[in-house]
């Protein structure tokens, strides 16, 4: 029986991550996705993960007839699953914000061409008219546009638009050092990875921004271990109606890791 791996250093949790696909294997779900259902499948897809950020009720969404995907999201507003990250897109604050999208994309297959931009910068920009949106779904739009949509994102800069959980990472690991040292020492660190789901390029900006995310949930609240976000996007397909699940990576046994 092999014994579990310590993990004692943010190092050796970047690398493991990186490894099993952990960083957010929705990527690889959706990327896979597109390749079999094509890009309508994934922009709806990605557009409802905006909205609610769960991936059964996106799963649902995606194959919405395309003139009925606005009238689906109020219908099922009040019922619909919200993750974590979307806990407060509720009431006014979410239907402000599906009354914004709907007016800016009447086509949600076309979303992310809407959403386009070759920086972090424009991408932000092309975000300014609507309303719910802060750096983190942002910064997710930009993720979705780079890794799983095949329209590359200029990350330069990036520690300007640093959402606030992975720049609390960063101060409290390097108090020392400015937001934009931080960032680049976690990427001098996993450049020597090539980044999910299309191992295209090395890891960058982007991946540092999950690693970064992903330390402060392992070493400090120590709410997250490696491999349970793999497990919570299996467990939230549910029934799994649509046969995303193996287009997922496979699930790994929580206990192959402990803190040091």
């Amino acid at each position: 029986m092999t014994s579990p791996m310590e993990v004692s250093t943010w190092q050796v949790l970047a690398r493991e991550l990186i490894r099993i696909n952990d960083l957010d294997p929705t990527y690889t779900m959706i990327h896979r996705g597109k390749l079999l259902w094509g890009d309508g499948w994934a922009n709806q897809f990605c557009l409802h993960m905006l909205m609610f950020y769960d991936v059964g009720e996106a799963a649902k969404a995606a194959v919405v007839e395309p003139n009925q995907f606005w009238d689906y999201a109020i219908d099922n507003f009040s019922v619909c699953k919200r993750g974590v990250e979307r806990r407060h897109f509720k009431a006014a604050n979410g239907l402000n914000s599906i009354s914004d999208l709907s007016r800016e994309i009447p086509d949600p297959r076309f979303a992310f061409k809407r959403f386009q931009g070759r920086t972090l910068a424009e991408v932000t920009q092309r975000f300014s008219d609507i309303r719910g949106f802060g750096p983190y779904f942002i910064w997710k739009a930009c993720d979705y546009l780079d890794r799983c949509m095949g329209l590359p994102v200029d990350y330069s800069g990036a520690d300007k638009f640093l959402p606030s959980e992975p720049a609390k990472a960063a101060k409290a690991f390097w108090p020392d050092k400015s937001l934009a040292e931080a960032l680049q020492i976690v990427v001098d660190e996993i450049k020597q990875y090539l980044a999910p789901p299309t191992y295209d390029r090395p890891c960058g900006p982007s991946e540092a921004e999950t690693v970064l995310c992903l330390m402060k949930g392992y070493f400090i609240t120590k709410v997250h271990v490696i491999g349970d976000g793999i497990l919570h996007n299996h467990l939230s397909l549910g029934a799994d109606p649509y046969n995303l699940r193996p287009l997922l990576p496979p699930e790994v046994d929580l206990y192959d890791w402990v803190r040091a």
